[in-house]
């Protein structure tokens, strides 16, 4: 016969390299993009369609990664920001860490760098034609600085009466579109060599590039309606490469207070022609094409 026996005592464990792991809120996970064309005075907005987690969530917009510009799902770009590099950054209130964009920058974007080391003012994605060579570019760009205010016309082509030493003289051919700059610069330069506006453009060199020129009517219109983009352009008046057809005395101009553009059919309160001919001084800003 089988017999049981009981032990009665005390079963002691021993617990080696027990780890106590602490519970936390979950680490926040997904993606956020910047949506918007990077344009100088554009609105960038984080889309953060791919976040996961939950809670409330923050913002944080940086400028080369340190500098804090924005707290809010949105940020307008300033000027402050050109050819920076901007990310945003997303945390949830029920998560841990965050997550951030890819970076974007305006460089090649209006108000970005150009290659002239100018600012670029004008972008046409399907480009347009430049009317001297035929080619096609599809920006402008300012330099940096306006020069100093300057005549159209030298004095050997303005009449005494007018304080030079000959006659006007016409110049056949300029044009008023956007690619005509360069090509109207280059007229106005064959038959008065000494033009002020025309020669200090084409005189003018920055980052290694020469092929500055005196802009078109229209290119100017460019200039003031993007003059957000380019700050430092002040609120005179700018001339224009583009001659008034068959009047040899007059050039377009435009004022960039409200960017009203002139031509010999302006007329002062006083009902009389202010002195905006060719030998008037106006403020002149060079631009390049590429």
């Amino acid at each position: 016969m089988k017999k049981r026996i009981r032990i009665f005592g005390i079963i002691t464990i021993a617990v080696i390299g027990l780890t106590l792991i602490a519970c936390g809120p979950p680490r926040l996970r997904g993606t956020v993009s910047i949506e918007g064309i990077p344009h100088i005075g554009n609105t960038l907005t984080a889309n953060i369609a791919s976040l996961g987690g939950s809670g409330i969530i923050t913002y944080q917009w940086l400028r080369d990664g340190s500098t804090a510009i924005g707290d809010d799902n949105s940020y307008t770009l300033q000027l402050a920001d050109r050819d920076a590099v901007i990310t945003v950054t997303v945390t949830r209130s029920y998560n841990s860490g965050s997550v951030t964009s890819t970076p974007v920058t305006n460089r090649g974007h209006l108000g970005g760098t150009g290659p002239g080391g100018g600012i670029i003012f004008y972008h046409d994605p399907n480009g347009f034609i430049m009317s001297d060579t035929g080619e096609r570019a599809h920006y402008l760009e300012a330099a940096p600085v306006n020069m100093t205010t300057l005549a159209w016309a030298s004095r050997a082509f303005i009449p005494s009466n007018w304080g030079g030493t000959g006659n006007w003289r016409s110049i056949e051919g300029t044009g008023t579109a956007i690619g005509t700059g360069r090509r109207n610069t280059a007229l106005i330069l064959a038959v008065d060599a000494n033009a002020p506006a025309a020669l200090a453009c084409r005189n003018y060199s920055n980052n290694g590039l020469r092929d500055w020129f005196l802009p078109s009517r229209d290119e100017l219109s460019q200039l003031y309606r993007n003059r957000a983009s380019v700050g430092n352009l002040g609120t005179s008046w700018f001339w224009s490469s583009s001659q008034i057809d068959g009047y040899n005395l007059f050039a377009w101009f435009q004022y960039f207070v409200d960017g009203s553009q002139y031509d010999f059919t302006y007329k002062a309160n006083d009902g009389n022609l202010p002195n905006f001919g060719k030998p008037s001084d106006n403020s002149v800003r060079a631009v390049r094409a590429f």
